[in-house]
């Protein structure tokens, strides 16, 4: 990535200034959520960005498989995760993009045991 520092400096009979504009960080984002949850329990992953600009778009998959996308104006949102089935399902964050359309590639995972509910018939 380029770097720009722009420098300007301004004299007049009084006074010298100058200011820098600082360099934009890259947008970046973090993955949280997993653990062992009950069938048809209620349990999200989130989803969070930092650096960058908003809007954001991340891109995640469960399992390998096609990747999704959700975004946000703000710098998190919660991904509801379908416990309908049981199993081990891993939800990769795969990239972020935000709104200056830089993109950062993530590739980190959270999992999640789905298990049976307990019997409450007995």
């Amino acid at each position: 990535m380029n770097k720009l520092l722009i420098l300007v400096f301004v004299t007049s009979a009084f006074a010298l200034s100058s200011f820098s504009i600082p360099e934009k960080l890259p947008p970046s984002a973090t993955i949280t959520g997993g653990g062992t949850v009950c069938q048809e329990s209620s349990t999200t992953v989130t989803l969070t960005a930092s650096g960058g600009a908003s809007p954001y778009t991340f891109s995640y998959s469960i399992n390998n498989g096609a990747p999704q996308t959700v975004s946000t104006n703000g710098t998190q949102i919660n991904v509801v995760v379908n416990t309908s089935n049981v199993g081990n399902f891993q939800y990769t964050l795969l990239s972020v993009t935000d709104g200056n359309n830089e993109v950062s590639n993530i590739n980190t995972s959270v999992n999640f045991q789905i298990i049976p509910s307990p019997d409450t018939s007995k």
